[in-house]
């Protein structure tokens, strides 16, 4: 794994962990925020390596990670 890949899914993780992320989109946007250009199959990749889900919560539909599902 290269080193801008390990950085960018540790980011994606932490906003995951962080709150509701509810789309790739969302992703994307954050990311540019923090100065990393990336497509949305680059943020599809990186939510299924992370093993990142679609899960509902409050009746909102965000990403999990595999250790925030009961």
């Amino acid at each position: 794994m290269t080193d801008s890949r390990a950085r960018r899914q540790k980011l994606i993780a932490e906003m995951i962990r962080a709150g509701t992320v509810a789309s790739q989109d969302e992703v994307t946007a954050k990311l540019a925020e923090q100065g990393i250009a990336v497509t949305q199959a680059t943020v599809s990749r990186d939510l299924e390596q992370l093993g990142a889900v679609k899960v509902k919560r409050g009746g909102i539909m965000s990403y999990a990670l595999p250790d925030q599902i009961a």
